[in-house]
C-alpha cells in the first residue's frame, strides 16, 4: 500500500467513527508493516503530535489500528504487529 492509499482509507475510517476529525491535512509515516496516519500541524514529524492526539496505524493488508500520540513510536508498532503480525 502506499502513502497515498494510506491516507485515503484512513481518511474514510476516520470519518465514520469520528465525524468532526481533521482529515483535511492528513500525513502519513511509514513503519515495518504500514504507515502511521496523523494530522499535519506546523511539521509533519511524531514530535508535532499533541499529547493524546488520536492517529492510526494502517498495515499494507488494510487493517487499522486508533492509537494516541501519547504512545512511544516503537510501542505503538509493536502493538500493531502483536495485534495484526508484521505483514498485516
Amino acid at each position: 500500500m502506499d502513502k497515498i492509499e494510506a491516507i485515503n482509507r484512513v481518511k474514510e475510517y476516520a470519518l465514520s467513527v469520528y465525524p468532526n476529525y481533521p482529515v483535511e491535512d492528513l500525513t502519513a509515516a511509514r513503519f515495518s508493516a504500514g504507515w502511521t496516519v496523523f494530522p499535519r500541524n506546523d511539521a509533519t514529524t511524531f514530535s508535532a503530535l499533541k499529547p493524546g492526539q488520536a492517529l492510526f496505524l494502517i498495515g499494507d493488508a488494510g487493517d487499522i489500528m486508533e492509537t494516541s500520540g501519547s504512545v512511544p513510536p516503537r510501542k505503538r508498532a509493536a502493538e500493531f504487529s502483536r495485534r495484526y503480525g508484521a505483514a498485516s
